[in-house]
């Protein structure tokens, strides 16, 4: 059983109704009544209680600059490394403490093989991604 306040929340599969019962409704008599709109209202109620709260994002003051800058200096020292291991030892070091961090490296690899800097190459999928710097 699904508790009522969770109901929304949750995936409900409903039977299809059968075709007899179908028939048997009278659905003039239904609007006739106006219950379609007392069901109509309910269930307004019942989403507006169930809406979602709006949650604020904190985003760091460091801009994707920053990201990008760190990106570059790693790939000079090195000229080639993994994703996974770059963000390893950047987790080792604590430089790296939110996933969205993560994300903001990413979008620094990816904005430095924009500019040419750099090829990313993944050979499988999920495998994990080859960065290197091209011979400019």
């Amino acid at each position: 059983k699904i508790p009522f306040n969770n109901i929304l929340g949750e995936k409900i599969f409903l039977p299809k109704p059968s075709k007899d019962i179908l028939k048997n409704l009278n659905f003039d008599l239904v609007l006739e009544k106006g219950d379609i709109n007392l069901l109509l209202k309910a269930m307004i109620r019942v989403l507006e209680k169930e809406a979602p709260e709006i949650e604020i994002l904190n985003i760091p003051e460091i801009s994707i600059e920053d990201y990008i800058k760190d990106a570059k200096e790693e790939l000079n020292k090195r000229k080639s490394i993994t994703f996974n291991k770059f963000i390893f030892e950047k987790k080792n070091k604590g430089e790296i403490k939110k996933i969205l961090e993560i994300i903001y490296y990413f979008l620094a690899f990816l904005f430095l093989c924009f500019q040419n800097y750099c090829s990313m190459v993944q050979t499988e999928e999920f495998g994990d991604i080859i960065i290197f710097v091209k011979n400019i």
